[in-house]
């Protein structure tokens, strides 16, 4: 490997660099958000793997204007449990690290926190970055 200088033209295999405008750049990326499940025009889903005594829950997620994000949550087979379906369920839209979701029977996942449960997730038009159990 041959070393250039600063004003050097070439590449470190001393071929020619490629005509590209040299300087320093920067990019602003929110926290945790470098990988995501995105969910486009049709509603898709995403069931999470079995998860042992849950505490709480917050969602890492941005949607589009016409978008959401909602969650159920099942028992380790994947059936839903009583108030916790997406009919229960209040769906997030907006853009936020910790949304928390809610469901209209006021039921929580404290409430479950001896149980293993599993999360569905329903997103249309939305990124998912992440989940945090609390």
């Amino acid at each position: 490997m041959t070393r250039q200088s600063a004003n050097s033209n070439r590449s470190h295999h001393g071929r020619p660099a490629p005509n590209v405008e040299r300087g320093i750049y920067a990019a602003a990326v929110k926290r945790d958000r470098w990988v995501g499940y995105v969910a486009g025009d049709r509603p898709g889903e995403l069931l999470s793997q079995a998860l042992p005594r849950p505490q709480g829950l917050t969602i890492n997620a941005a949607t589009e204007p016409s978008g959401y994000v909602g969650v159920e949550v099942t028992n380790a087979n994947g059936d839903t449990l009583p108030g916790f379906s997406r009919e229960d369920g209040a769906f997030f839209t907006g853009d936020a690290l910790d949304a928390a979701p809610t469901w209209k029977s006021g039921a929580t996942l404290n409430m479950l926190r001896e149980e293993t449960v599993r999360l569905r997730l329903i997103a249309r038009r939305a990124r998912v970055y992440g989940l945090n159990l609390g």
